[in-house]
């Protein structure tokens, strides 16, 4: 999410389970993925949903390794978990 939030950026988020939400198309969640050897990895995604009306959660990198969009109800590498939704972010002035 580097193009979106700059290194040092801080995100200030809701709990999703907690407050019940409803994922939002177009929204910037915290999602948490595990895969079957119990790695994690906790990323920030942008809500999209394409023509079929399925959900992806797309990144917004300049690294190669983490551009390609997760799909958000049948990702076969990983369980994918909604965490959060950002609600603001806090740059550093230079």
């Amino acid at each position: 999410m580097n193009r979106r939030y700059p290194e040092q950026t801080v995100l200030v988020h809701t709990s999703f389970i907690a407050a019940g939400e409803r994922l939002e198309v177009g929204k910037r969640y915290i999602v948490e993925r595990e895969r079957p050897d119990g790695t994690r990895e906790t990323t920030v995604k942008t809500l999209s949903r394409d023509e079929d009306g399925r959900l992806w959660l797309m990144p917004e990198s300049t690294d190669p390794r983490f551009q390609a969009p997760i799909p958000i109800d049948d990702d076969v590498e990983a369980v994918v978990r909604v965490v959060g939704r950002v609600i603001y972010s806090v740059q550093r002035e230079d």
